[in-house]
């Protein structure tokens, strides 16, 4: 089965140069974001705001710069990272699936030809 580029596809060219520019925008800052780099720097960003967290008199700001400081900036990307690595495990597993396939369909046809 042969593989098409978002750019050579039939309906990419059938799409406005604005969704043209915004999907490869969208994909650039997926890539970016999508990275182990991006989350140390989000943990970083993030630990700029602690000190602050930490020495407030409410216990809900400490509670709210976990919940919505800190997780939120650093696990999305390591989600993004997650779900890539699953995506490439899974398409090896897809080809040698294939594979596999392939060379029980060359046997059965060798035995039916017997």
């Amino acid at each position: 089965m042969k593989q098409t580029n978002l750019h050579s596809s039939n309906k990419a060219n059938s799409q406005s140069i604005y969704t043209r520019i915004n999907s490869r925008v969208a994909l650039k800052i997926t890539k970016l974001v999508g990275s182990m780099w991006c989350a140390y720097f989000f943990a970083l960003l993030a630990l700029i705001s602690l000190p602050t967290a930490i020495s407030s008199d409410n216990p809900l700001t400490l509670d709210s710069w976990i919940a919505q400081t800190f997780l939120q900036l650093v696990l999305l990307p390591v989600i993004i990272v997650g779900q890539n690595i699953q995506q490439a495990e899974n398409e090896e597993r897809a080809k040698k699936d294939s594979l596999k396939i392939e060379e029980l369909y060359k046997i059965c046809k060798k035995l039916e030809a017997r």
